[in-house]
């Protein structure tokens, strides 16, 4: 099986492929701020969770940019510390989510689908911070 070898340097495609997932995130975080205002409450919490986390996901995928813009290793590792961080954290709220107001705050679709958008987002972005530090790693 042969892949093709990973191009060190910049990268102007993946810098713009980066920015469609910040793009992404903003519209998550308005969507969320929508789910937010119309929902209001316990059941949001998630949404409100898939919002502030989509926020900070947008400013920390900032880093991967500039490193895939720059072919610079420092932001694109920054970013991928700061993609874990998020994604632990995200954890962390979903578990005070459970135990604080009870299981009931994710039981239901709406608040089990907010939860899952929060996680998935939260992954996503460590994978493309590491496709960044991949791609602008020495040798």
């Amino acid at each position: 099986m042969t892949t093709s070898p990973i191009h060190r340097g910049r990268s102007a495609g993946s810098a713009v492929l980066t920015a469609v997932v910040i793009a992404g995130d903003v519209a998550l975080a308005v969507i969320s701020l929508l789910a937010w205002q119309l929902e209001g409450g316990a059941e949001a919490a998630t949404f409100a969770l898939a919002g502030i986390s989509a926020v900070a996901g947008a400013v920390l995928l900032l880093f991967a940019v500039a490193g895939f813009a720059r072919g610079a290793a420092g932001p694109a590792r920054l970013s991928h510390a700061l993609a874990w961080a998020r994604f632990a954290a995200v954890l962390l709220v979903l578990t005070v989510f459970a135990v604080r107001p009870g299981p009931d705050a994710l039981i239901g679709f709406p608040a089990t689908f907010g939860a899952a958008v929060a996680v998935v987002d939260a992954l996503a972005a460590v994978l493309v911070t590491r496709a960044a530090v991949r791609r602008t790693a020495d040798g």
